[in-house]
């Protein structure tokens, strides 16, 4: 019959188990990490970037204009009922059409930046292995 001991030692297995499979998925997933870093990185270095860059604050600075102008006019314009409800929704889109804009300028340089924090922490975990051996 099963007791407290017994319980615990289960316990302490399964825990050992799941480190041991994350573990395992961890060393999986960081090279293609690490790819996928070093690509973003390839991506910023070349000299279209930044031209992709500033089309995309332009076309940001170009929504976020047009959506302070339609809050503007549902604040202090004379629209009511069918009319308000066209400025909210173009609001509402502005809005949405802003956080993808803010999305697609910040995918690559996030990624490079993860890439960079993995990198660290391997070679401090790398670092630290030597340092035992």
């Amino acid at each position: 019959m099963p007791n407290e001991q017994d319980w615990h030692a289960l316990l302490a297995k399964q825990e050992a188990q799941k480190r041991e499979t994350q573990q395992r998925e961890r060393l999986l997933t960081l090279p293609r990490l690490r790819d996928v870093s070093v690509k973003a990185q390839q991506v910023i270095d070349h000299p279209g970037w930044q031209h992709f860059a500033d089309l995309l604050a332009t076309r940001m600075a170009e929504v976020s204009k047009a959506r302070a102008s339609f809050a503007e006019r549902m604040v202090n314009g004379s629209e009511m009922g069918p009319q308000l409800e066209l400025l909210k929704l173009n609001v509402n889109k502005c809005d949405a059409e802003l956080a993808g804009l803010q999305y697609a300028a910040s995918l690559i340089p996030d990624a490079v930046t993860l890439g960079q924090k993995i990198a660290g922490e391997m070679n401090g975990r790398d670092a630290a292995v030597r340092a035992d051996t």
